[in-house]
C-alpha cells in the first residue's frame, strides 16, 4: 500500500487518453501464427503443472489458521527460427483456488510473444504482452487487463559493449468500482557490457509518461478523478551463469504527478537464483520486492493514483527433481503478497506446496 500523506492543496485534473480497443491484438497474434511453417510448428512445447498445499495468513487473522491452496498452470509455446529471424508466442492459463476465511478464486490469462531480426550486430523487433486477471469472491470482484506493445532495438558498439533501446506503449484497466484506466508511453535505454561468456551486466535509464482516469459511484452520482505525470530513474541488472545462475535487477523511480507531493518514489528489486545438484535436483529461488513512498495531496486522490500491474512481493524457494524425461515433481515454499490499493484487498501469507509438472 502507498504511504499516504495529505494536505489541503487542490486537486488538478486532466483528461486521460482514450484507451485502444483490444481487437488490435488479434492481427498481431495471427501474424505470428501465420509465420509458423510446418517446420516451426514442430517446435511447439506444452507444459502442465499442478500444486497443492497450505498457506497461513500473516495479517487480519489472529488465530493464524492454516488454509488450503491449490494452483494449476497450463501453457503452450510456439517457436520459430531462421538464420536471421527468431520469434516465439506463448499462451498461458493459471487458475488458483484459495480457501481463506471465505474462499476466493483467481484466473490469470497470459499471452506473450516476441519477434527479432538480427544481422551484422544489429537487432530489431517487437514484443507483445497481454494479460487478464480475474479475482472472484473477494470483497469486491476485481478484474485487471494489461496490453503492452514494445519495440526492440540493439546494436554492438564494440566487442564488449552493446546499446539497447526499448520503447513501448502500455494500457492498463482495473475494472469494477472504482474503475481505473491507464495509458502510458515508456522507454528504456541500456548500456550493456559482456565481461565473458558467463557474465553480463548493464545500467540504464527508465522514462515513462502516464495518464490515469478513474471513475467511482458515490450517492448514485458518478465521480471522476484524472491524473497524469512521469516516472523516471536509473535501472541496473547483473547476470551470471558460470557456477550458479544468478540475475539481479534493481530500479529506483521518482514519481511525479498532479496528485502527489515531492519526494515520491518507487523501488523494485528482483533476484533469481538457480543451481543444479548431482544432476538430479534443481534449486530455484525468486525474490520480488516492490515498495513505494507516494505522498498524496489529499486522501481522495488515491482513486487516480498510478497502481503498477505487478506489485506482488514474494520470496519463493523451489526444489525439483525429474521423475521421467517428461515429468518432474517439486516442493515449494515461501511468502507471497498481492496488494490492491483501490479495492482495499490484500492476499498474503506463508505457503508450502507440493506438485507435479508435465512437459511435452
Amino acid at each position: 500500500m502507498p504511504r499516504i500523506h495529505q494536505d489541503n492543496k487542490s486537486i488538478f485534473k486532466t483528461k486521460a487518453k482514450t484507451a485502444p480497443t483490444l481487437f488490435l491484438i488479434l492481427p498481431i497474434i495471427g501474424f505470428l501464427l501465420i509465420c509458423a511453417s510446418k517446420e516451426t510448428l514442430g517446435q511447439t512445447k506444452w507444459r502442465l503443472s499442478a500444486e497443492t498445499g497450505f498457506y497461513q495468513r500473516s495479517l487480519f487473522d489472529s488465530q493464524r489458521s492454516l488454509y488450503f491452496l491449490s494452483r494449476l498452470n497450463g501453457s503452450v509455446r510456439f517457436r520459430g527460427q531462421s538464420p536471421s529471424n527468431f520469434w516465439w508466442l506463448s499462451l498461458q492459463l493459471k487458475p488458483e483456488f484459495y480457501q481463506d476465511i471465505v474462499g476466493y478464486t483467481s484466473l490469470k490469462f497470459l499471452t506473450k510473444g516476441q519477434y527479432l531480426y538480427q544481422k551484422s550486430g544489429l537487432s530489431m523487433g517487437m514484443g507483445l504482452d497481454i494479460r487478464r486477471y480475474l479475482y472472484i469472491n473477494t470483497p469486491r470482484e476485481i478484474s485487471l487487463d494489461l496490453f503492452e506493445l514494445s519495440g526492440i532495438f540493439s546494436c554492438s558498439l564494440s566487442e564488449h559493449y552493446r546499446l539497447l533501446f526499448y520503447p513501448a506503449y502500455y494500457y492498463q484497466d482495473i475494472s469494477n468500482s472504482p474503475r481505473q484506466k491507464l495509458d502510458a508511453l515508456k522507454a528504456k535505454l541500456y548500456l550493456s557490457r559482456v565481461h565473458s561468456n558467463h557474465l553480463y551486466m548493464g545500467t540504464g535509464i527508465y522514462l515513462e509518461k502516464f495518464s490515469v482516469e478513474s471513475n467511482s459511484i458515490a450517492f448514485l452520482l458518478e465521480n471522476q478523478n484524472d491524473n497524469n505525470g512521469y516516472r523516471f530513474g536509473p535501472e541496473f541488472y547483473f547476470e551470471s551463469n558460470k557456477i550458479i545462475y544468478l540475475t539481479i535487477r534493481y530500479s529506483f523511480l521518482w514519481h511525479w504527478s498532479k496528485i502527489t507531493r515531492d519526494p515520491s518514489f518507487e523501488q523494485y528489486f528482483r533476484i533469481l537464483l538457480g543451481k543444479v545438484f548431482r544432476k538430479n535436483f534443481t534449486l530455484l529461488c525468486v525474490v520480488d520486492y516492490y515498495w513505494n513512498n507516494l505522498k498524496l495531496q489529499q486522501d481522495s486522490d488515491i482513486l487516480a493514483l498510478y497502481i503498477p500491474f505487478d506489485t506482488e512481493n514474494r520470496v519463493d524457494i523451489k526444489i525439483e527433481r525429474p521423475f521421467t524425461n517428461k515429468v518432474l515433481y517439486f516442493v515449494r515454499g515461501g511468502y507471497f503478497k498481492d496488494d490492491f490499493a483501490l479495492q482495499n484487498f490484500t492476499a498474503q501469507g506463508w505457503q508450502f506446496l507440493i506438485g507435479l509438472e508435465l512437459n511435452y
